[in-house]
């Protein structure tokens, strides 16, 4: 590399430019992610050892986010030692790609770190929202939530919870159970999806291909559309 690419400390222009943008990261990524407080009646709700779990990958994941990103910074900076670790880290950070010991959880492909940092962090402000709703209300809070979905680390178990909450709370057989799906209009023409005894209120679901219109679906050329609050409901058979 030139002089003239070089700074006065000597350091090469990647090197501060790498610097800058995990700072930069750093602040967009929440500071922390407190923890679910567990009593001997809220670990019998379904629902409460679902986010339980979710919280925990999340608690995880952020400190060693924050630490990764902290350490480059001072790599960077030259207030630390090099490691073979960090230099994957930093080399996969410099390419743009997401760290392999980042990937704990699906993401879409072709997602470049920028995009990933930017999610993950509306990720671990979602569980800070279950926190602070378990914290004043219990684990009764918990069902009230509106869930962004796909916002989850593992969205398929919380249909699993979901359904056995139901179960327990209304001493129904699982097998007894069959899922529907209401879409709410935005222009209001059929009714606002709520959470009943049996439902939840999920936002930010995609269709491909297709629009809903009064809760049926049309084919439509646009690629994807945004769904209105939706509700996921179980019945009795």
């Amino acid at each position: 590399e030139s002089g003239a690419q070089r700074d006065v400390d000597g350091r090469p222009a990647w090197m501060r430019s790498l610097s800058s943008t995990a700072s930069e990261w750093l602040r967009l990524v929440p500071e922390r992610l407190h923890q679910l407080k567990r009593t001997a009646e809220n670990i019998k709700d379904p629902l409460y050892r679902f986010y339980e779990r979710e919280v925990n990958i999340g608690v995880k994941l952020l400190r060693d986010v924050r630490a990764g990103l902290a350490a480059v910074i001072d790599c960077c900076e030259a207030r630390r030692k090099l490691t073979n670790e960090l230099r994957e880290l930093i080399n996969d950070l410099t390419k743009g790609i997401i760290p392999q010991s980042w990937r704990r959880y699906r993401v879409p492909p072709g997602l470049n770190v920028i995009q990933w940092i930017a999610d993950f962090s509306e990720r671990v402000r979602q569980l800070q929202k279950v926190v602070d709703a378990a914290s004043g209300g219990g684990a009764n809070e918990l069902k009230r939530l509106r869930v962004w979905l796909g916002g989850l680390f593992i969205p398929e178990a919380f249909i699993t919870a979901s359904r056995q909450y139901v179960s327990q709370a209304n001493h129904w057989s699982l097998e007894e159970l069959q899922l529907e799906v209401t879409v709410s209009d935005p222009d209001g023409s059929s009714p606002q999806a709520d959470a009943d005894d049996c439902s939840f209120v999920i936002s930010g679901l995609q269709l491909q291909g297709a629009r809903c219109v009064c809760n049926k679906l049309e084919l439509t050329s646009t690629i994807t559309t945004n769904l209105p609050l939706t509700s996921l409901k179980w019945t009795r058979i």
